[in-house]
């Protein structure tokens, strides 16, 4: 009796973990602030951002910004450089925009501090079982038309960097959002490759040279 319950409660977690192919994998979180009684939205890996944003990539649009954000890591690690590239030519026909819910949250950003009067919100959301009928990632439309060009950039390199940290093993978007912010931080576009890879091998992250 008690090895028929167990493999039935076995059996219901199963199926409620497999959500008809939608189990939530992972994503982008931010705060929802209110500023002088007008709403933004300011994503979790530019609040913890280690050091200055990197000045030519402000006022940039999005396309503009990775393109430089690329050429930069190009100089530091090559072939990481052509990966992420080319995972960008094709993300946004992997979105899927939704105004109508609030994305479930994931909890795993694990962070350590939260901007005073700001709420914690789910801005996307990266599908772990995926079929052709469904695109990779959701992302909240009114979170992303409240962000500025900064916050896009930063959400959609966040994707794109823990998309391949989940590939590699990693649980949480801690090292993701290290990595994001590093890439979009004044330090990195002043480091020399070396510095990069002691960086990688600070993380234990498994990518090589």
């Amino acid at each position: 009796m008690n090895t028929l319950i167990v493999l039935m409660m076995s059996l219901v977690g199963l199926a409620a973990g497999s959500n008809n192919g939608n189990g939530v994998g992972n994503g982008g979180v931010g705060f929802l602030c209110d500023k002088n009684g007008k709403k933004e939205v300011r994503v979790l890996d530019l609040t913890e951002m280690q050091g200055k944003p990197e000045a030519s990539l402000q006022n940039l649009k999005r396309e503009e910004a990775l393109k430089k954000v690329w050429q930069n890591l190009e100089r530091l690690a090559p072939s990481l450089s052509k990966q992420y590239a080319r995972r960008f030519q094709g993300f946004d026909d992997h979105v899927e925009f939704r105004s109508d819910v609030d994305l479930t949250k994931t909890n795993d950003t694990l962070h350590l501090a939260s901007p005073k009067g700001c709420e914690l919100k789910q801005l996307a959301i990266r599908r772990v079982q995926k079929d052709s009928l469904s695109k990779d990632f959701m992302i909240d439309r009114e979170m992303w038309d409240l962000m500025d060009e900064s916050g896009r950039t930063a959400l959609t390199l966040h994707e794109i960097v823990y998309d391949h940290f989940a590939k590699l093993g990693e649980k949480n978007s801690v090292k993701a959002r290290k990595i994001t912010g590093y890439l979009l931080s004044e330090k990195s576009f002043k480091d020399k490759p070396e510095d990069f890879w002691k960086l990688i091998g600070e993380l234990s992250l498994p990518i090589y040279q």
